[in-house]
């Protein structure tokens, strides 16, 4: 899902769809366009579209992402698991 506006992208939502239902994979809202309510209507749009595909919605996030946990939260999200994921890079 993508939003524009005259100057551009503003925004997107990348999701996944499982055997277990969609995942929200990636959402981004370009800087300048945030507090417009986009991240809001990209989520609505997934549910819309996979409303009929059953399953649960699903997204992950950075539990230090504190604005992403409350626009998902106050869209009915709820936390259900915690987990720790480290990165190795190979020279």
């Amino acid at each position: 899902f993508v939003t524009r506006d005259a100057s551009g992208i503003t925004g997107f939502n990348a999701c996944l769809l499982t055997e277990r239902g969609p995942i929200i994979d990636l959402i981004a809202v370009s800087p300048a366009a945030q507090g417009r309510g986009i991240g809001g209507r990209l989520i609505q749009a997934a549910f819309s579209h996979y409303a009929s595909r059953g399953g649960e919605m699903r997204v992950g996030t950075q539990s230090c992402n504190y604005a992403s946990l409350a626009l998902y939260q106050k869209l009915g999200f709820r936390i259900m698991d915690s987990a720790m994921t480290l990165h190795s890079h190979a020279r």
